[in-house]
């Protein structure tokens, strides 16, 4: 273990939670377009074969990021280019992700942690 990190517990019993794989469910199909796209249909005819299958995955540690698509947007007049995942594996990050924010947030270095996390890596907070 790094020296000053200390151990938050075994979190996986709560990021396989259906609740939890549920919220992130969710989140990750808000909007219209994704729940019109064909994969975002193919997750809504088999939410919970999908739910039980990332949680064992995630449970297991036999989940792995398969890849990522490049695409080109055009946001704010600019044109980004960008890496997609599949909606199935941003489910299973977001699981990951609620529940280590949930407990990160409660330290006591709470806006010390948000700051490093969005700032660029030339302006994190020096406290």
């Amino acid at each position: 273990m790094i020296e000053g990190m200390k151990r938050i517990g075994n979190i996986m019993s709560e990021v396989v939670e259906y609740s939890n794989m549920y919220e992130s469910y969710k989140q990750v199909l808000r909007g219209t377009k994704r729940k019109q796209s064909q994969s975002g249909q193919r997750i809504i005819q088999d939410t919970e074969r999908i739910l039980t299958e990332l949680s064992e995955s995630l449970a297991d540690g036999s989940f792995e990021i398969s890849g990522y698509k490049d695409i080109d947007v055009v946001e704010g007049g600019k044109l980004r280019h960008i890496q997609v995942l599949s909606l199935r594996e941003r489910i299973a990050i977001n699981a990951v992700m609620r529940v280590v924010d949930k407990h990160l947030l409660h330290k006591d270095n709470f806006c010390e942690y948000r700051w490093k996390r969005y700032a660029r890596p030339d302006e994190v907070y020096q406290g």
